[in-house]
């Protein structure tokens, strides 16, 4: 009987020595998402390797984007990168099947949110808190869960494999379309947390406000992103 990684392929060993440190780490990082056709993972800031890994990812920029949210960073990979990497350990492992998977569940995914979406807007979505002259919804994006969830202390939140930016769209134009806004908790780059249209953060200064104000689940499932309804 083999012992240790006596037993391991020395050609798989070969295929992952030749893939950078940055790649091999991306790949774990996104290898929940990428099996729904996301490009994402997560490194929460109280890990303790976390700055290490940042640099490790850093260096492959710009295949790698290490985003800076509340309590840790988002990482964002090139899908071909992704693809291009996970094939040279295992060969043709991701191929044109896969891919055509992938947009689907994106397709499906979207109208799964579209659908929510229409739910909070006829009253009938128990997530949507009443403030007193506003509503405020916490949502999962950026999800790896095989549900449209993620519990954080025994609560239940809606969470959808979509990034901010295609949320905050599809919620902005439905909520338009009954005379509603919808505003998204940002936080500038003194710490202030405040709430604004996402119009007027979309722009090169303002979409960094929008992931500062995102948060890594402690399960590391998904971010949390807070909107206010008027």
């Amino acid at each position: 009987m083999t012992k240790g990684n006596e037993n391991i392929d020395p050609r798989f060993v070969e295929r992952l020595e030749a893939v950078s440190a940055g790649g091999q780490l991306a790949i774990v990082l996104c290898a929940d998402a990428f099996r729904h056709g996301g490009n994402w993972g997560f490194i929460r800031r109280n890990k303790p390797n976390f700055r290490e890994q940042l640099e490790t990812l850093r260096e492959e920029r710009p295949n790698v984007e290490a985003i800076p949210v509340a309590n840790g960073a988002l990482i964002l990979v090139k899908e071909d990168f992704l693809a291009y990497n996970v094939n040279k350990i295992i060969p043709n492992a991701i191929g044109k099947p896969f891919v055509e998977r992938a947009k689907q569940r994106r397709l499906e995914e979207q109208e799964r949110f579209v659908k929510f979406i229409n739910s909070v807007i006829q009253g009938k979505s128990s997530y949507v808190k009443s403030k007193g002259g506003y509503y405020e919804l916490i949502l999962g994006v950026y999800s790896i869960n095989d549900t449209n969830l993620i519990r954080l202390n025994g609560v239940d939140y809606p969470a959808y494999k979509l990034t901010v930016i295609e949320a905050l769209d599809y919620a902005d134009k439905a909520l338009a379309s009954v005379g509603r806004k919808v505003y998204v908790l940002a936080v500038k780059e003194n710490g202030e947390r405040v709430f604004d249209r996402p119009m007027n953060l979309a722009n090169s200064k303002g979409i960094p406000a929008i992931y500062r104000g995102l948060e890594i689940a402690d399960s590391d499932t998904g971010l949390f992103l807070t909107l206010r309804i008027v």
